[in-house]
């Protein structure tokens, strides 16, 4: 597809669209989270997950609102330092009180 387009005879770049707000309904919304739909109920009547917001018979979700809710899950994946491995548990660090 041409990102131009000739209309009398001058050449006027064709912009694509994409929907400003892209919306979820649950189906979709489990999908994304790799979860079943009744796990999403479990989730917002925890307060764990926004709820949705009910148009005719159907809740809908912000796809934003649910990318926030991935991002804050994983936040400490993502912000993850390779460093020293944690101490096993119950050994303790020796420490030079030598002064």
């Amino acid at each position: 597809m041409s990102l131009y387009k000739i209309v009398f005879l001058h050449w006027v770049p064709t912009l694509k669209t994409e929907p400003i707000v892209q919306i979820l309904d649950k189906n979709q919304v489990a999908e994304k989270l790799q979860v079943s739909t009744r796990q999403i109920n479990n989730l917002v009547a925890e307060g764990l997950f926004p709820p949705g917001v009910k148009s005719g018979k159907k809740l809908l979700w912000h796809s934003s609102a649910v990318d926030s809710y991935l991002e804050e899950m994983f936040a400490s994946q993502l912000n993850f330092k390779p460093g020293l491995p944690p101490a096993a548990k119950g050994t303790r660090f020796l420490q030079n009180f030598d002064s």
